[in-house]
């Protein structure tokens, strides 16, 4: 979680309210923001940063890729919404789907080359976006760029590890460092749209760098739940998905900007 969202989350602790715009986004807006400057996309022109490899590139990321990074997200929140592990499992998980915006505010991300959170991604649409980010390192470049993004995915699941129930029904950034931050995010049952963006560059000499960065339409905010526990869709006022069977159908609402949803 970067030093933007917590910052967000004491916002939201103490009442504040949040600020819904219509029509097409307007990034420099402070209020996007909570009055603080620094969205990704305001002012920004596209290109990539000074610190990039002249070899740098993005890999697009085309439909079936698209479908597969997808499915893989919805498979590892159906498995947590069934009760894997020693999680319980979620009443009201959503099936997520892809966002054009939020993709392509991940590539903006991507773009700077530095695989560090950008300090606010929110949109119109959701404003409390959440962000993952992963890195992987390749020596030359005969390796599935495509593969490599799925197990990059992988590799923030497999942070389940490090966390409990207690740091789903109250998360808490772990003070002692522990990486939890990007399986929570994954498992947010408000996230229902994400998108991502994929950059490769050679860093040293044939090593290369593969950055996937993945916005969320919701991040988690600390005190509350990741996720309310209860029977599997118990809470899914459409029903379920036909595939993911704990995860809520398509037709599921959920106001991504309204908090009180998690104070009942």
């Amino acid at each position: 979680m970067s030093a933007f969202d917590r910052l967000c989350t004491l916002l939201l602790l103490l009442g504040a309210a949040h600020h819904s715009l219509a029509g097409e986004t307007n990034y420099c807006d402070l209020d996007l923001c909570y009055g603080f400057e620094g969205h990704i996309a305001c002012n920004n022109t596209g290109g990539f940063a000074p610190i990039c490899a002249s070899d740098v590139k993005i890999i697009p990321i085309r439909p079936e890729l698209q479908e597969a990074i997808i499915f893989r997200h919805n498979l590892y929140r159906n498995a947590i919404a069934g009760g894997w592990g020693q999680y319980k499992p979620a009443a009201h998980m959503a099936l997520t789907r892809w966002n054009p915006e939020l993709a392509r505010l991940a590539e903006l991300n991507v773009r700077r080359c530095d695989a560090e959170h950008d300090l606010c991604r929110n949109t119109n649409d959701f404003n409390f976006a959440g962000q993952n980010i992963g890195v992987i390192y390749h020596r030359g470049n005969d390796f599935d760029a495509e593969q490599t993004a799925l197990h990059q995915i992988d590799t923030w699941f497999a942070e389940s590890d490090l966390a409990s129930m207690d740091t789903i029904n109250e998360y808490r950034t772990p003070e002692d460092g522990t990486q939890i931050g990007s399986f929570t995010g994954m498992v947010q049952e408000m996230g229902n749209q994400m998108g991502c963006a994929i950059l490769q560059q050679t860093v040293i000499e044939d090593i290369v760098q593969q950055i996937l960065t993945c916005n969320y339409s919701y991040i988690n905010i600390e005190g509350l739940p990741v996720y309310i526990p209860g029977e599997p869709g118990s809470k899914c006022t459409t029903g379920t998905d036909p595939t993911f069977k704990a995860l809520c159908s398509a037709n599921e609402f959920y106001d991504v900007n309204d908090i009180p949803h998690y104070k009942e």
